[in-house]
């Protein structure tokens, strides 16, 4: 038997914003990092896209997403690292609780839905992450996001 198997081409560039605050229902607003596709010379796709969320505790800069976050982003998606609630560049009291956090379903619905409101997003988010960032997943699964479309719980 043949694999006919065969995997997407790049096909963009991408460009950052980085430290996108969100704002969140009580007022906190935490830090986010934005990779946008675009044509590869600086200008934004014409159309909508859809979204990938990591939510971490672990710091949106860490360098394990060096290698992932441009294959995705070059085949037509957006990227989304954020860290969470009082970790990081992201606001709170100062406090991390890991995984007790009651606010942590609350930020992932927020966050999930203001993404799906922006201009450049088709309104699909899909989410993904080991570890504690699947944790925070399935935390923010239970609050039923209308635009979650898609998680990958690892």
């Amino acid at each position: 038997m043949t694999n006919t198997y065969a995997p997407s081409q790049p096909r963009h560039g991408f460009h950052l914003e980085r430290d996108v605050m969100i704002p969140m229902r009580d007022g906190v607003r935490l830090a986010t990092d934005i990779y946008l596709p675009n044509h590869g010379d600086g200008r934004l796709l014409d159309e909508p896209v859809p979204a990938l969320l990591v939510r971490t505790s672990y710091d949106k800069t860490a360098p394990e997403w060096d290698d992932v976050i441009p294959y995705y982003v070059r085949r037509g998606y957006a990227f989304v690292v954020q860290d969470l609630r009082s970790r990081f560049r992201s606001e709170g009291d100062g406090h991390y609780y890991h995984t007790i956090n009651p606010w942590e379903g609350d930020d992932g619905y927020d966050t999930v839905e203001w993404l799906a409101g922006q201009d450049w997003c088709t309104g699909k988010i899909g989410t993904l992450g080991s570890s504690h960032r699947a944790i925070v997943q399935t935390q923010l699964a239970l609050r039923k996001p209308p635009h979650l479309a898609a998680m990958w719980v690892e």
